[in-house]
């Protein structure tokens, strides 16, 4: 991992991803690369001793995310599980980038992520 990228600066539980039977997270970090604030989220695997067994990160070129995320946008600054939103038995992922100016003049955002088994 870069220096400076704020990893945890979020966290929280999101049930079982990819259907092991143990509970899964996911991560927020809302400076990475020096700084440039576009953000990234990483969705850990956890085995049952808590130790992580793979991730998956999600960011502006990476995880299958196909929205727009700029410099300072601080996307993974927080994160929420929005529970099964799409009925496919995975929890989904709310990702907060209060910076995010898309909309408007640093407005901020809210990103609703459909996950799949694998992040």
């Amino acid at each position: 991992m870069a220096n400076n990228m704020f990893f945890g600066s979020s966290v929280v539980g999101m049930g079982d991803i990819d259907d092991d039977g143990t509970n899964d997270i996911a991560v927020g970090g809302f400076h990475p690369d020096n700084f440039s604030g576009a953000g990234r989220v990483w969705v850990i695997f956890l085995r049952t001793n808590g130790q992580a067994k793979g991730h998956q990160e999600i960011s502006s070129n990476k995880g299958g995310f196909t929205g727009t995320l700029d410099s300072m946008d601080a996307f993974g600054h927080s994160v929420a599980n929005a529970g099964d939103c799409n009925g496919d038995s995975v929890p989904d992922l709310i990702v907060g980038a209060y910076s995010d100016d898309d909309g408007g003049s640093s407005r901020g955002a809210l990103w609703l992520l459909m996950l799949k088994t694998n992040g």
